[in-house]
């Protein structure tokens, strides 16, 4: 074969390769949309030149929820169709106007909390109680009415008061995070996935120096997004292969001498990542924190909000979160008495 024919065959293939990789890239890069209720997922565009009716799904006349990939966060009180385009799902009205672009899911049935309150009741509680919030990164809604039903005696599963609430898009710490500091979905607080640190708006904790009080921030190992106030970091100093004994261990150290104190923990995200979100490991990590809120809720003169960012859904191996569906974004949120409850 001569040297033109080798490098006219080899031009072919390397079209060949490249028409059929955009292709494939096409296909990967294809976002889904999906319609959820707050108890289950109900349907899913997932491929090009799909539409579907939210009205055959979900009761239109109950107000619901869009959010788009972008962070966007809207209420939607109409009927409407999801259809699929190019690498994406829009949602148009019945009269057949665009509305929303790059949909990744739309919840009917909305729990009446969204983690966003923690901003709001916080500004609210501050004025005439001390306030601790209890984070519980990656604990859904499913996980805790299964532990509620499974293991009575845990204290979370007997105090009474713990509502549904709706997380953000993306259900990921980063996002969750600063939608509960600051009561603004992504696209307004400017934290839309991992990706993203800086908050755009102002925090509770900056809210909280403004009216001349005292906030702690006690965190694991690192400061994942601004929050507006240095945290208290905690590395895993004992190698117990876990922080939280030390995020427990600094909370008690900060209880007394602050006005609004904020305990994130790690580890049952991470057993859950492991383990899955029911694994006896994942279980034995919430049993650990379990107690570890019953003593600061029993040390505690105020008010505590207990909540987390996210879910985590079932995996072959282990746990995972990030998705628009009701495991992921459905989640605990509870306001107490400190003290004894």
């Amino acid at each position: 074969m001569t040297s033109r024919k080798k490098l006219i065959l080899l031009t072919v293939l390397i079209i060949l390769f490249l028409i059929v990789g955009c292709k494939k890239q096409k296909e990967v890069d294809f976002k889904p949309a999906s319609i959820i209720s707050s108890s289950e997922n109900l349907s899913t565009v997932s491929s090009l030149n799909e539409e579907i009716l939210i009205s055959d799904f979900i009761d239109v006349s109950k107000k619901s929820i869009v959010m788009t990939y972008d962070g966007g966060y809207y209420p939607l009180e109409f009927d409407g169709t999801l259809y699929s385009e190019k690498e994406g799902v829009n949602f148009k009205n019945t009269d057949g106007d665009k509305l929303y672009e790059n949909v990744v899911g739309i919840i009917n049935s909305l729990p009446k909390r969204s983690v966003m309150d923690v901003y709001h009741e916080s500004k609210n509680l501050i004025k005439d109680n001390k306030v601790m919030v209890i984070y519980i990164d990656g604990w859904g809604w499913h996980q805790y009415q299964y532990l509620k039903e499974n293991y009575q005696e845990l204290y979370l599963s007997k105090i009474k008061g713990f509502e549904k609430a709706l997380t953000v898009y993306k259900p990921v710490t980063n996002s969750g995070y600063a939608a509960m500091i600051t009561g603004q979905p992504p696209y307004i607080n400017g934290i839309l996935n991992r990706d993203f640190r800086e908050v755009k708006v102002e925090t509770i904790f900056q809210y909280i120096e403004k009216i001349n009080k005292r906030a702690v921030l006690i965190e694991g190992n690192s400061n994942i997004i601004t929050t507006g106030l240095n945290p208290i970091l905690n590395l895993d100093t004992n190698e117990s292969g876990s922080n939280d004994d030390e995020v427990f261990n600094s909370a008690i150290e900060n209880i007394e001498n602050t006005d609004y104190l904020f305990v994130h923990f790690h580890g049952f995200d991470d057993a859950g990542h492991s383990y899955g979100p029911f694994g006896d490991k994942t279980v034995d990590k919430f049993i650990e924190i379990d107690n570890y809120v019953e003593n600061l809720a029993l040390k505690w003169k105020g008010k505590i909000i207990i909540t987390t960012d996210h879910g985590m859904h079932e995996e072959e191996k282990g746990g995972s979160h990030g998705e628009f569906r009701y495991e992921d974004m459905i989640v605990p949120f509870g306001i107490f008495e400190g003290g004894n409850n």
